[in-house]
């Protein structure tokens, strides 16, 4: 008799009777069935999981992207700081320069008006530049609470009660 289908020798087939090969047979349909059961198992979870992994893949992509365009709004807004803060450097050389001294009055009256709207212009875009950006990281910054579930009761506590002497308070 037949003690196992793993165990089982291919040479012992010609001394099994007709009902023990039957027996044999149906066993290893019911083998081949739990193990193709299990394939479709495996191949349903490895199905879950490449969507899994594709979902992720697009996630990291739009993320890689968000993260490229502020990069590159970071860097041009850095570039036009950069260049905004010299041109201001070189309008204070004009305005405080030796060259300026050699001026006669009106003209140097002329180069200091200009001069310090300029100054006036290109500060108000720095201001711009610099609040857009705290704007950017204020916005994500604060808190968000959810409001108290309208179950919860309500109780009004006064801050001085009756009969208390608040001495330290004048």
């Amino acid at each position: 008799m037949l003690s196992s289908i793993d165990s089982f020798a291919p040479e012992s087939l010609s001394s099994l009777n007709a009902e023990q090969l039957r027996k044999l047979a149906r066993d290893l349909i019911a083998k081949v069935a739990r193990q193709d059961a299990q394939i479709t198992r495996s191949d349903q979870q490895i199905g879950e999981r490449d969507l899994q992994i594709a979902q992720r893949d697009q996630k990291i992509a739009s993320l890689d992207q968000a993260i490229s365009s502020k990069d590159r709004e970071i860097w041009y807004r850095q570039a036009k700081i950069d260049q905004l803060t010299h041109e201001m450097a070189v309008l204070k050389r004009w305005k405080f320069g030796r060259s300026r001294k050699q001026l006669d009055a009106a003209q140097a009256s002329l180069l200091d008006e200009t001069i310090d709207a300029d100054i006036a212009a290109i500060e108000q875009e720095l201001e711009y530049l610099a609040s857009a950006a705290k704007a950017d990281t204020e916005s994500r910054k604060q808190p968000k609470r959810a409001a108290l579930p309208a179950e919860l009761p309500c109780v009004d506590m006064p801050r001085a009660q009756p009969g208390i002497d608040l001495y330290w308070v004048q």
